[in-house]
């Protein structure tokens, strides 16, 4: 495991300093590598993937339950996304100015999603 620690804790702070190469302030860059590098570092703990200390690197995987909850999830979010995408498109296209949907609401609606997916995929891991 000595092996898939180092790697991602390098590639996280590979990430890190793109990030600050790209523009994004020092700061930010410190804050993207940490929470990265801690990611990486909690991943195997967290019930997630199946651990198989002998293939070094790519010693994380996926079961099929875990596939599968990965899988609900995302339904569950893209359902989500696409339903009430189509409810904005009737009530804006339905005003008197045939309007399309504002960009902030579209906005709203992927961290919605995102929010989704993250609830549904605690809740399928606790079952």
């Amino acid at each position: 495991m000595t092996s898939y620690y180092i790697s991602r804790i390098l590639v996280a702070w590979i990430f890190a300093a793109l990030f600050y190469l790209l523009g994004a302030a020092w700061w930010v860059a410190l804050l993207v590598g940490v929470a990265a590098s801690v990611w990486f570092l909690y991943a195997p703990h967290s019930g997630r993937y199946q651990i198989d200390a002998e293939r070094g690197v790519t010693a994380l995987q996926r079961d099929e339950r875990s596939q599968w909850i990965n899988d609900k999830a995302a339904r569950n979010a893209a359902v989500l996304l696409a339903l009430t995408l189509g409810v904005l498109d009737i009530y804006f296209s339905t005003t008197a100015e045939h309007a399309a949907i504002p960009i902030a609401w579209t906005r709203w609606l992927l961290i919605g999603a995102v929010v989704v997916y993250l609830v549904s995929d605690l809740t399928l891991r606790r079952r």
